[in-house]
């Protein structure tokens, strides 16, 4: 969290003024999503943040092939939506679907991939996450979060010249 705060501040036009135009939440994994609130438990009264863009999954979409895995998934996405609407109530959600585009100061964000267009139970938590393309100064990132699926489902949705980028994040 004091990391993420360090490079805020010394990235930021303001240094007084830390503006998040958008926090985008891939899922619920604590791995994902500890320093998310740690960061926020730490920072929040030196930090504004415009919005949140997500799409956790329901405990009914959260069907694993192992029950402890199931009822963990369960845990960490219902503690992630109480934090996100309890102790941040203020701060606008928008949940992402795909097809979504959002320009957001200077970038371009194209959400590619949510549950909505998945086609066969989820079996994996990972294939919850939310997939989306950032291009900004000429440049192109995929986020793919922890998505697993082989690639199947999003090579299905796009061609080559959507899938095309600059630099992939993989889990």
């Amino acid at each position: 969290a004091e990391r993420i705060y360090n490079i805020l501040k010394k990235q930021a036009p303001e240094p007084d003024n830390i503006v998040i135009a958008a926090w985008i939440i891939t899922h619920a994994h604590d791995d994902h999503v500890d320093v998310f609130e740690s960061f926020f438990e730490s920072y929040a009264d030196k930090v504004t943040i415009e919005k949140f863009i997500c799409n956790l999954p329901s405990a009914e979409q959260l069907v694993d092939n192992w029950a402890n895995e199931k009822d963990g998934n369960i845990r960490y996405t219902e503690n992630m939506r109480e934090f996100l609407y309890t102790s941040l109530p203020n701060i606008p959600k928008i949940k992402a679907h795909p097809g979504q585009e959002f320009h957001i100061r200077n970038a371009k964000i194209n959400i590619l991939f949510t549950l909505d267009v998945y086609d066969k139970k989820l079996d994996d938590y990972n294939n919850s996450s939310v997939v989306f393309k950032l291009e900004a100064e000429g440049k192109s990132m995929i986020f793919l979060g922890d998505h697993d699926d082989k690639g199947d489902m999003i090579s299905k949705l796009y061609g080559k010249d959507t899938l095309k980028s600059d630099i992939m994040q993989v889990a």
